[in-house]
């Protein structure tokens, strides 16, 4: 596992219900829209679904596309990560991520910084 890599850390606790809901429906939450730059995301190939500062899925990033309705927004397409990747990270606190009083769902963090 190549550790010197930016993943992406999406805040979904607004969008996520605490009930049981199925990898698929975490994926419908996680993939978009969110308001990033095409500068940011380039080499960005994992997304975590962070709720309450904890990561509880990660998925891997194939590709971005541009929302219909709002340029400025974009989604992603992929798929589960591998099992090694996430059995590394979820369950993983990435609470330091988030100030007190940030608003913004999407941060950007090193791999090898959160499995430390």
């Amino acid at each position: 596992m190549n550790t010197d890599q930016k993943i992406l850390l999406l805040n979904i606790n607004n969008r996520y219900i605490e009930r049981e809901i199925g990898q698929s429906d975490t994926y419908d939450i996680v993939k978009g829209n969110w308001c990033v730059g095409w500068d940011s995301i380039a080499n960005v190939h994992l997304a975590c679904a962070v709720v309450s500062g904890e990561i509880i899925d990660v998925f891997s990033i194939n590709k971005w596309e541009v929302c219909q309705d709002h340029s400025k927004r974009k989604f992603f397409e992929g798929g589960v990560a591998p099992s090694e990747i996430r059995g590394a990270l979820i369950g993983k606190s990435v609470k330091k991520y988030w100030k007190k009083g940030s608003q913004n769902p999407v941060k950007y963090a090193e791999l090898k910084d959160i499995l430390n």
